[in-house]
């Protein structure tokens, strides 16, 4: 459940979902199997917390919806926070659960182990400014007092002040954090460019009105419609990479879905929801992947594929809660942002 709890700050913070996985995947994973906890559980909840960085904002992912859908990336961002925050609320529950009906799957700590309040308090003081600079950006994004693009400068700098409070800030590091930014946003706008020469061409050529006018003529409702592309987009995530599937499919499904009268800050939502799940299923996403690769001896692809199936689960239930609750997507950027 910690576990967790870590990946979701860490998702707001790197909003990536390599991030949790690797680093949750080197430092929990032996710690917990060296305690004795149940191996699925172990990796399950690795996977499914680091997977949240997609979803929960300020995300990568959430800016190439924006860039390639021209929908605001502020309202995109609150939109998926209360679904975000209710996959991690499920997955503490289910390790809860589980853990309550099976004490053998969660052993806990040994008491000789257990730190005292005092120690406790004590190593918490490295997590006070990281938690309080994603709390200062989220909040300045989602009070109003800055841009998506004005909190992300903001929370640049901050970190910069972190680094150097902690003595960590040096010249090499600086230079390493600026490079590294450099090509993550290189990459991003060749990919919102090719996304949108992509769609342009598929609009001029006329290929996208050809599907368009294929799936709407399909005997299905507005609903069965929006499930059979969920469908379709849940289908590719198991073969494709989210970007991929996200440049290929999202600038035909977008029209689609506001044809059909969807709300397309909401069909956003939903469609990155529906790619996000694709990270954690098998056989190719990615987050496996990424864990499978750190080498654990004890750790096979078969364990890595059987541990994510409940966690992808859970996830397909939230996306199921917000295709039947619109609410749980629309109300809270519909009541910060007019």
């Amino acid at each position: 459940m910690g576990t967790v709890l870590i990946c979701t700050v860490l998702a707001a913070s790197s909003g990536l979902a390599a991030t949790g996985t690797i680093m949750l995947g080197m430092i929990g994973y032996p710690e917990m199997r060296k305690r004795g906890y149940d191996k699925s559980l172990a990796i399950g909840c690795i996977l499914g917390g680091g997977s949240l960085g997609p979803i929960i904002p300020p995300s990568v992912f959430m800016i190439l919806v924006g860039g390639l859908t021209s929908l605001s990336i502020g309202k995109l961002f609150m939109g998926a926070l209360i679904p975000g925050l209710m996959m991690s609320a499920s997955f503490i529950l289910y390790i809860g659960i589980r853990g309550l009906l099976n004490p053998k799957l969660c052993p806990g700590v040994a008491k000789e182990e257990q730190a005292t309040w005092n120690e406790k308090l004590a190593s918490l003081r490295a997590t006070v400014l990281p938690v309080l600079l994603v709390v200062f950006v989220l909040g300045a994004i989602y009070t109003g007092l800055a841009t998506p693009t004005e909190a992300g400068g903001v929370g640049a700098g901050g970190a910069l002040v972190c680094a150097a409070i902690y003595r960590n800030l040096t010249w090499d590091r600086f230079k390493q954090a600026a490079i590294t930014t450099l090509k993550v946003n290189a990459m991003l706008m060749w990919l919102v460019i090719g996304g949108t020469m992509f769609a342009s061409v598929t609009s001029l050529g006329g290929a996208a009105r050809v599907v368009e006018a294929g799936v709407l003529a399909l005997p299905l409702s507005p609903f069965g419609t929006l499930i059979l592309m969920i469908v379709v987009i849940l289908i590719l995530g198991m073969f494709m990479e989210n970007v991929a599937i996200a440049m290929i499919t999202l600038p035909i499904f977008m029209p689609i879905a506001v044809s059909l009268g969807f709300d397309p800050l909401w069909f956003g939502i939903i469609y990155s929801i529906s790619v996000l799940i694709g990270i954690i299923t098998p056989p190719f996403g990615y987050s496996l992947f990424y864990f499978k690769g750190l080498g654990h001896p004890d750790v096979s692809l078969r364990d890595v594929y059987t541990a994510s199936l409940p966690f992808a689960g859970l996830m397909s239930f939230v996306l199921a809660l917000c295709l039947v609750f619109a609410q749980l997507s629309l109300w809270l950027p519909n009541a910060m942002i007019r």
